[in-house]
């Protein structure tokens, strides 16, 4: 029940704050603005790195794995074909 009177009373102080400052409060929105875009700007930056290195980094691993197993698959192909040449012999 406090929190609710309590945030009632600060929605209305808040109005009050805004009407009776908002040129003050306008002052504030556009000095605050600009470092905001910034920060926006470079995280946002630091994302998309973020994700080219890590698409690069599992391409990179798909093609190490299917490398991988192209080598087990000829080793598999050559130790079968060797017990066939003995049995040749």
């Amino acid at each position: 029940m406090i929190a609710l009177v309590v945030g009632i009373v600060f929605i209305v102080l808040g109005v009050l704050g805004l009407i009776f400052w908002f040129p003050s409060f306008v002052g504030v929105l556009k000095g605050s603005l600009p470092p905001i875009f910034l920060l926006s700007g470079l995280a946002a930056l630091a994302l998309g790195i973020s994700q080219a290195r890590d698409k690069m980094a599992a391409k990179k691993e798909e093609e190490e794995m299917a490398a991988e197993e192209a080598k087990s698959e000829e080793k598999k192909g050559e130790a079968a074909e060797e017990p066939e040449k003995k049995e040749g012999k």
